[in-house]
C-alpha cells in the first residue's frame, strides 16, 4: 500500500504459476511463471500418448472439451493448472472375403 497525497493505493505485484499435467500421457511442458498484470503465452509444446490425439488443455482432468490451446494467451492474475485433453484414435478394419 502506498500513500499518494492522502489517497491510499494498493499496489499488487507477484507471480503466478501455470502448470501442465499430461493426464495419462508423457512429456508435458514445464511450468511457466506469469507476472501480475502481464499476459503469458502458453507453451506451444504438448504431451504425447499412445493411441490418442492431443486436443488441447482444460482445467479439469476429466474434461472432454478444450479450454486452452498451445500458444493461447493467458491474462488472468491467478495460478492455473492445466490437464491434457485426449481423443482416442480410431481405426477402420476392412476384410476381403474372397
Amino acid at each position: 500500500m502506498q500513500d499518494y497525497g492522502g489517497t491510499l493505493t494498493w499496489v499488487v505485484s507477484g507471480n503466478y504459476t501455470v502448470s501442465y499435467d499430461a493426464n495419462g500421457g508423457s512429456g508435458a511442458p514445464s511450468a511457466q511463471t506469469k507476472t501480475h498484470g502481464t499476459a503469458l503465452t502458453l507453451s506451444s509444446g504438448h504431451p504425447t500418448r499412445s493411441g490418442h490425439t492431443f486436443l488441447g488443455w482444460a482445467t479439469n482432468s476429466t474434461a472432454a472439451s478444450v479450454q486452452y490451446h498451445p500458444g493461447d494467451i493467458y491474462s488472468a492474475d491467478a495460478n492455473l493448472y492445466l490437464y491434457a485433453v485426449w481423443k482416442a484414435d480410431t481405426y477402420t478394419a476392412s476384410y476381403n472375403a474372397a
